[in-house]
């Protein structure tokens, strides 16, 4: 993982909806964007304290490293899932598809921004968590922390699976967003 790339540090939003396109298609391509770093976030070292958590479990297999393998993955679907859905001309055949599919499973414009204001508020609350005491670092450690980003990634797998059929790239973020729960769940499981 390219460090420079994505060193950051926490972010308060998880997605910003400053200069947000004014219809469906773009900002639910914007939202896709910008989806793999508000991921990021939970498994970065710098923000996360996943690393910690996985190596004092001394589990086979399940690594940082593997899990940033899957992150990248998944970010290079999406994001070229979405570079071809830009390609597209704006009121195109392709595009009206994808605001039709939108629009069918009730992703109006409205709708999508009042989703991602709801993921915002969600995040809010792990935000305020993880710099509770200065840290600004996701604990894992933390059951309620745990059970915040659970809530959060559950809703998030709802608006994921509301635009799979037209943005197949969005299955592998789902991927990912799964192996994160699977770590949650683990913990819990102590």
């Amino acid at each position: 993982m390219n460090k420079k790339e994505n060193a950051m540090p926490l972010q308060q939003i998880w997605f910003s909806l400053e200069d947000a396109p004014v219809d469906n298609v773009s900002l639910l391509l914007n939202f896709l964007e910008s989806l793999p770093g508000a991921l990021y976030q939970l498994i970065d070292p710098d923000t996360s304290t996943l690393n910690a958590y996985l190596e004092s479990k001394g589990l086979p297999g399940l690594t940082i490293e593997a899990t940033e393998t899957a992150y990248s993955e998944a970010k290079e679907i999406l994001l070229a899932e979405v570079a071809s859905i830009r390609a597209f001309p704006v009121n195109g055949p392709h595009y009206n598809k994808l605001k039709a599919v939108l629009d069918l499973e009730g992703l109006s414009y409205p709708t999508l921004v009042l989703k991602i204001n709801l993921l915002n508020a969600l995040w809010q609350r792990v935000y305020g968590q993880a710099t509770l005491f200065g840290n600004e670092r996701i604990d894992f450690g933390s059951r309620l922390v745990r059970k915040l980003l659970k809530k959060i990634l559950e809703y998030l797998n709802k608006l994921l699976k509301s635009i799979l059929e037209g943005v197949p790239g969005a299955g592998a973020i789902e991927e990912l967003k799964g192996i994160i729960e699977g770590y949650i769940d683990l913990e819990d499981e102590d």
